[in-house]
């Protein structure tokens, strides 16, 4: 029958059955079987923690048949209960070292994903821009992202607008020294809205416009000093005087209209990266009118040969633009008044000292120095020097006939187009931005209330009625700003010569009037040459951007550390199946061997 004999001796405690044990049993029987006649044989009842053990081997599985473990005649087995604890234990070791090295390595990589992924605040940079115009200077802060997009920030206007106390900076022409102090109040004020840290790497400018142009030609030597001190001043600030010579300068009419170009065409939104798309154009024109000169600058249509010296190359964002730009030097409505001025006096009797004044209102009288208004580069000829009072008659009609015939000159034109006086201009097309003078002056007359674009014939009618006013009549309206009650006597005469600048000269007709928009700001920056400079000048700062928590060198090390925990968890959770496997018989339940 296949019956072979098994010697089985005892290990067991010394409280349980002793000696060894002869077995007959069929080779095909299980090892729970010979187990079962094991106990029968030495008179005692089968306990779950009874095992058999191959001599040098593992404990034998108790559904295995004796001659699947080569259990043969003769072989020896050893009776023990000591391995049924000690296996439970290993198995229960395996299983806690998996589930150890599972949390480490998951939380591990979700620890060092989350540090290296999380949001970083980015680098942000400033800068401090002083216009110091004719009338006034203004300072304006700007700030942006320190990385920069394709090497040029993205600039936003940062807080208020600073003005400086009293007027611009050529009023200290006769005390150059005092220039600089004239600017400290708005530096204290930078200084409360730049983060303390920033300071040293904020860099500060002062671009000056016509009105020291003005002081240039007439008075090098006093424009020199007057730069000299507000460098100076900026030298012992908290903020960065990168370049003394090129950050406080005399900006030239082209860089001027240049500058407020790019400004303009920024908050457009047509270099696709301003703040906010409100407009989308190919791009937009500037018309900048100031104290003492007036811009005009645009992107001609293709195939525009634009003469040299009117042609200038802009660099932004990674692409080129070449644009047409020209700036009127004495254009501005403070030397245009002081030209009209000076021309009534040439017309007049020297021995005159009252002089009628077609452009101011009716029963308005103002008193001027001959010598003051002669001392201008802007006015030609000189006359001896007296005290004239212009009395304002208040005639639009003969006002627009005295401006043009004044200031404007269509007599000859060197080119295949001019606007006026034998300048170069291309045909002006597409959406235009109209600033500083421009605004004010539509603004004074409710013209911007509703929309920045209005009719011509609109801007006409408010000029008339405008104009009828006399001078009584123009204080009766309620103004609370400073700036226009001092200006109150001459916006009839602003509001004609912007007519006659942009529809007789500039040749914007019916149509085109219809895309010009009269703006002060544009998704909360004020339009003008400042924020273009900034632009412009951000191409030469090195980008910073921030750096994550954790390098990559060591994001990776500790990566590949927590993925070999996971694999070492993989492996652990294999070893406690194979020895759980091995173990199993423990938990076998045997039915009495009497059933044997």
């Amino acid at each position: 029958m296949g019956d072979i004999e098994v010697t089985v001796q005892s290990v067991l405690p010394s409280d349980e059955p002793q000696g060894r044990f002869s077995i007959k049993i069929s080779k095909e029987a299980t090892v729970e079987e010979l187990l079962k006649q094991l106990c029968r044989e030495a008179n005692v009842p089968v306990k779950l923690n009874f095992s058999l053990r191959s001599n040098g081997q593992d404990i034998l599985r108790r559904t295995d048949s004796l001659s699947k473990r080569n259990i043969v005649d003769g072989s020896v087995l050893h009776w023990t209960s000591e391995a049924a604890e000690r296996k439970y234990c290993k198995c229960n070791t395996f299983c806690f070292l998996a589930t150890l090295s599972f949390l480490i390595g998951i939380a591990g990589i979700a620890t060092i994903c989350a540090i290296r992924f999380q949001h970083v605040d980015a680098i942000m940079d400033y800068a401090i821009v002083f216009d110091a115009g004719s009338t006034h200077t203004s300072m304006f802060v700007y700030k942006w992202d320190a990385a920069k997009y394709e090497g040029t920030a993205v600039a936003t206007q940062f807080g208020e607008t600073c003005d400086a106390k009293g007027p611009g900076i050529g009023s200290f022409e006769n005390n150059p020294s005092a220039a600089g102090a004239s600017l400290i109040e708005c530096l204290k004020k930078a200084e409360s809205m730049i983060p303390t840290e920033k300071y040293s790497n904020t860099p500060v400018y002062l671009g000056a416009t016509a009105g020291m142009r003005l002081i240039q030609l007439r008075n090098p030597v006093a424009a020199e000093a007057i730069l000299g001190s507000i460098r100076d001043t900026f030298s012992v600030s908290k903020f960065d005087l990168i370049n003394p010579k090129t950050s406080v300068r005399i900006i030239t009419g082209s860089d001027e209209g240049v500058f407020s170009w790019v400004s303009s065409n920024y908050l457009a939104n047509v270099f696709n990266v301003g703040p906010i798309p409100r407009f989308q154009y190919s791009s937009a024109g500037a018309l900048d009118l100031g104290g003492a000169s007036a811009q005009i600058t645009l992107i001609p249509e293709d195939g525009t040969m634009i003469p040299e010296g009117y042609s200038h190359t802009v660099k932004l964002y990674g692409e080129d633009y070449n644009v047409y730009t020209h700036s009127f030097l004495c254009y501005g409505v403070v030397q245009m008044l002081n030209t009209v001025h000076a021309a009534l006096i040439k017309a007049t009797s020297p021995t005159v000292s009252n002089i009628q004044h077609v452009c101011l209102p009716k029963g308005y009288k103002m008193t001027e120095s001959s010598s003051n208004i002669f001392a201008s580069p802007c006015v030609s000829g000189s006359v001896k020097n007296r005290n004239i009072t212009f009395v304002g008659t208040g005639n639009e009609k003969e006002c627009r006939a005295l401006l043009s015939d004044t200031l404007f000159s269509n007599k000859s034109c060197p080119y295949s187009q001019c606007s006026f006086n034998g300048v170069y201009q291309p045909t002006v097309s597409g959406p235009f931005f109209a600033f500083s003078t421009y605004y004010f002056v539509a603004e004074f007359m409710n013209l911007t209330q509703n929309s920045a674009t209005f009719e011509f014939e609109e801007f006409e009618n408010a000029t008339t009625k405008l104009c009828k006013k006399t001078w009584s009549e123009l204080q009766e309206i309620p103004i609370t700003d400073e700036h226009v009650l001092k200006d109150l006597m001459d916006y009839c005469v602003r509001a004609q010569y912007i007519s006659l600048l942009l529809h007789d000269n500039f040749n914007f007709t019916e149509e085109e009037w219809r895309s010009v928009n009269f703006v002060a700001k544009v998704s909360g920056s004020e339009v003008g040459w400042t924020l273009g400079f900034i632009l412009n000048e951000s191409d030469y700062y090195v980008p910073h951007k921030p750096s994550p928590k954790i390098s990559t060198v060591a994001f990776a090390l500790l990566m590949v550390l927590f993925i070999l925990f996971i694999a070492a968890g993989v492996g652990l959770t294999y070893t406690a199946y194979k020895v759980n496997l091995s173990g199993a018989f423990l938990y076998v339940k045997m039915s009495s061997y009497d059933a044997i």
